[in-house]
């Protein structure tokens, strides 16, 4: 992942209180992160950040569209976003930032900035459903693929009513 300067926020030299901060994500956005399941979208990233002396957590909420790929007719639809995510991170001395913990985010206290790529990117990733369809965001499949797919389950089914006759002689020795 080429890592982009544009989304990092600093953290040295902050006052105490509350800071905002405003995000765009593109395509370019994407494409900086190696097989990524989202090529396109449009979404905007608002963070605000509440710094205290020695741990501050940053509230993310973000609202846009990502293009997605029917996995039925495989045509592209776009799906709308929204989400919130609440980070918490506090700042060590450096020998003690290896505990790790499921809920904070511990780093070293001379950090001077942070870089929020990553968790947008996965904010948006979660956002995403298991199995996209075209009735997702209530639209019908193209009609063209729709045919080929009964199509060929139809010829599925024919090729099953077939018994190879290996079988039945199998099943005459019970």
């Amino acid at each position: 992942m080429v890592v982009d300067q544009s989304f990092n926020i600093r953290i040295s030299g902050q006052r105490l209180g509350i800071h905002e901060f405003d995000f765009s994500v593109d395509d370019s956005f994407f494409s900086a992160f190696e097989h990524a399941q989202i090529q396109v979208g449009n979404v905007s990233v608002h963070a605000e950040m509440d710094r205290k002396e020695r741990e501050f957590d940053i509230r993310l909420s973000l609202k846009g569209w990502v293009e997605q790929t029917c996995v039925r007719c495989l045509e592209l639809g776009r799906l709308n976003i929204a989400a919130e995510e609440r980070l918490f991170f506090e700042l060590h001395p450096i020998d003690a930032v290896e505990e790790t913990d499921d809920e904070i985010i511990r780093l070293p206290m001379d950090i001077l900035e942070l870089n929020l790529s990553q968790p947008i990117y996965e904010m948006i990733a979660l956002c995403l459903p298991m199995r996209f369809t075209c009735e997702t965001i209530k639209q019908t499949c193209d009609p063209e693929m729709e045919k080929l797919i009964q199509g060929e389950s139809n010829e599925k089914m024919d090729d099953q009513d077939v018994v190879d006759p290996r079988w039945e002689a199998l099943k005459k020795l019970k």
